[in-house]
């Protein structure tokens, strides 16, 4: 495989493993807070709870992302495998 093909496999990838993440972080405290609390609260608060549940998803998401690539970049020498996404500006 050459380094474009590379590059588009690890960013189709990348994207289904945030997109993947992101609904796993939000879904599994909704369904706990559906499950347990939810019928002590009032629907208007369960409402707010909700957003700051996708806020904190979005949030989490972005430092595990963060994190595990920063991971990968530190084994990987990404030059050697991936085709730049952005090439500087030649003058």
């Amino acid at each position: 495989m050459n380094k474009k093909l590379n590059t588009a496999l690890f960013l189709i990838g990348a994207t289904i493993a945030n997109l993947l993440m992101i609904a796993i972080m939000w879904l599994v405290p909704t369904f706990l807070y559906m499950k347990f609390l939810a019928p002590f609260v009032s629907n208007n608060l369960t409402g707010l709870i909700e957003v700051v549940f996708f806020i904190a998803a979005i949030l989490g998401t972005y430092w595990l992302y963060n994190a595990i690539l920063g991971k990968i970049i530190a084994k990987i020498d990404m030059d050697k495998y991936f085709d730049p996404i952005f090439r500087k500006k030649k003058h």
